[in-house]
């Protein structure tokens, strides 16, 4: 919550409940929702996952500053369970394989995300980008040539496509 205590009311954060602070808690929680309705507990529930998920993906983004990629990897995988249409955790995830080598994986992966969600923009660029470090301009151009690199939101593939033809000549 906006004031660093949980949803429970901050003693989860002190380590394992005892059987007297759970029912407690659980007083507490029936009191709330009979109080309020659950609407608004709900909604202040929901706001402190969007508040403690917004944080988790920062530390990972500081990670990736730092060129911590193992970690990133590891950390960006483990929120991924629970956030798997999360944008920015696809992209940490993608950098963290190719800083890492491990091209074949991050190709893998972007073709997973791809057949989610196949006109992404930003995924289209990104696997490019991996095909290119994986197969040369030939494999980049074999991607670039079936995407709509002159529409709006193409603009990374556009200008991968013109440096692969610059590269390649």
């Amino acid at each position: 919550l906006a004031d660093g205590g949980s949803a429970w009311g901050g003693v989860a954060a002190e380590g394992a409940l005892e059987k007297e602070d759970l029912v407690r808690l659980t007083d507490e929680v029936e009191m709330r929702v009979a109080s309020e309705g659950d609407g608004p507990w709900m909604a202040r529930c929901a706001l402190a996952e969007v508040e403690a998920m917004v944080e988790r993906v920062h530390e990972v983004a500081r990670m990736a500053r730092a060129r911590e990629w193992a970690q990133v990897l590891e950390h960006a995988t483990w929120l991924a369970h629970d956030y798997p249409e999360h944008a920015v955790l696809r992209v940490l995830r993608l950098d963290a394989l190719s800083a890492l080598g491990r091209l074949e994986e991050a190709e893998r992966l972007v073709d997973s995300f791809l057949q989610l969600e196949p006109e992404e923009p930003t995924l289209m660029a990104t696997y490019a980008r991996v095909c290119f470090a994986l197969r040369g301009c030939a494999g980049a151009l074999e991607v670039l040539h079936e995407q709509p690199c002159d529409q709006v939101g193409y603009g990374a593939s556009a200008d991968l496509k013109a440096l692969v033809h610059r590269v390649s000549k």
